[in-house]
């Protein structure tokens, strides 16, 4: 195949060259984000700048394919198409907007400020070019609705004073001959309009930011409650806490001694005692990470969204009660469809509810014969959400089951009341539904669902 010649434009960076190692600013700017999608934007943009460089350096002449393949930038980037570019870009966007998180708080902004800026446009064409007169100033009051919306009182009156330049701008335009008559007067009512919504607009925003930082108190308190639950959950799992926790510990202390004995006999054998040497590291790993994971649920902190899986999430949380649940002559039965995607909220969270519901189907199970006393833990995938069921061989509940999720209503009589609110309080803070029902077969089963990110993968 012959070589393609083109030119690479030396626009867009000023940077002063640096050699082949590219431009310093760009190299600063785009090493930090270590998502594979923004490394691959970061290594596409730093390669163009690499190319620019080289480009002055050759006195802006053309260059071949050989000549730009001989810089150390990838191949299969600098052939990357623009509406690849783009498709990806939008599909990051898209994401970002779907989570909520700060970036995509951010495109809405945007997207909200160009949308009233084209509406802005618009109505300013359609005054100066229409014969209503000035009638049409008043729709200027659309433009400030849209500001609003971004939730930005600043933006609200600068989207106020433009409306309101735009319709002056408009009326000396189409009637400086006759600055007065029945067109000021409607100018004049355009104005007062735009104003009195201007002036709404900020106040019901002030409301919002009231109702905001209300919430916010309330949420830090309901975190509080969250961290004593989870606390008073630990508690609860004593047992198996030490379980897990001696078992790792214990075959530490039998390959540390299998170790010595190697060593002691009349010819050491290495080979056997490194290979008691990976064991004692393996389980001090697992150890570490028994207490990494423990610690993650006792310690107080700020809820904090993020990617995890749930099949994952699950496992984990059998294995730490499940030596807890054996003690009490409980069998646990789990039914974990393969195909579990990767969810999105507050991992630490979701266990504590799951945590909880596997706790209380276990004391509810305190009367029941002990060769009937099984916890079945179902978790499936129901369209665009995941359903996650816990279920007993308890005594069940009673017809009325909303009053169990009321704070401090407990049918135990050492219980706090607060396990089952708080649980239903997290779910739906992460948009999704706790409810209980009776089973057929005798016992109770609860069920949370929580929605599936829309493009997250199995």
């Amino acid at each position: 195949m012959p070589a393609r010649r083109g030119r690479i434009s030396g626009r867009g960076c000023r940077s002063r060259p640096r050699g082949r190692a590219g431009c310093t600013r760009h190299r600063a700017r785009y090493r930090i984000d270590p998502a594979p999608r923004a490394a691959a934007r970061r290594d596409l943009r730093l390669s163009r700048c690499r190319a620019r460089h080289a480009l002055r350096a050759r006195g802006g002449r053309a260059m071949s394919e050989a000549d730009f393949a001989s810089f150390p930038l990838p191949r299969p980037l600098a052939r990357v198409s623009l509406s690849s570019l783009w498709g990806s870009r939008i599909g990051i966007w898209r994401e970002a907007i779907m989570r909520g998180d700060a970036r995509g708080q951010r495109l809405v902004i945007h997207l909200r400020l160009a949308g009233a800026a084209i509406v802005a446009l618009a109505i300013f064409a359609l005054d100066v070019l229409s014969p209503l007169q000035g009638a049409v100033a008043v729709l200027y009051t659309t433009v400030v609705l849209l500001a609003a919306r971004t939730g930005k009182r600043d933006l609200v009156i600068a989207a106020g004073t433009v409306g309101a330049g735009l319709a002056a701008i408009a009326y000396l335009i189409s009637h400086s001959a006759e600055p007065l008559g029945s067109p000021a007067m409607r100018l004049t009512v355009s104005l007062v309009a735009n104003g009195i919504t201007t002036f709404l607009s900020i106040r019901h925003l002030a409301e919002i930011d009231q109702r905001r930082s209300t919430q916010a108190r309330l949420d830090q308190a309901q975190a509080e409650l969250a961290h004593v639950s989870r606390l008073n959950l630990l508690g609860q799992m004593g047992a198996s806490i030490a379980h897990e926790i001696n078992q790792p510990l214990s075959a530490i202390v039998t390959y540390a001694k299998s170790g010595q004995r190697w060593l002691a006999r009349a010819e050491p054998d290495a080979a056997e005692a490194a290979d008691c040497l990976d064991h004692i590291a393996a389980n001090a790993t697992r150890a570490a990470d028994i207490i990494g994971r423990i610690r993650d649920i006792a310690r107080r902190a700020e809820p904090r969204q993020d990617h995890f899986a749930l099949a994952a999430l699950v496992s984990e949380t059998v294995a730490l009660l499940q030596r807890d649940l054996q003690s009490h002559d409980v069998v646990i039965r789990t039914a974990i469809a393969p195909d579990l995607p990767v969810l999105w909220g507050d991992r630490v969270q979701i266990q504590q509810v799951l945590m909880n519901l596997m706790l209380n189907a276990d004391q509810a199970m305190t009367q029941t014969p002990a060769n009937r006393r099984e916890l079945l833990l179902e978790a499936a995938r129901d369209g665009g959400e995941v359903t996650v069921a816990v279920s007993d061989r308890g005594p069940g509940l009673p017809n009325d089951t909303e009053p169990l999720f009321e704070p401090f209503r407990s049918t135990k009589p050492d219980g706090m009341g607060m396990g089952l609110s708080i649980s239903r309080a997290i779910i739906e803070r992460h948009a999704g539904r706790l409810t209980s029902a009776n089973r057929a077969e005798g016992g109770a089963s609860f069920r949370f669902t929580l929605p599936i990110l829309q493009g997250s993968g199995a």
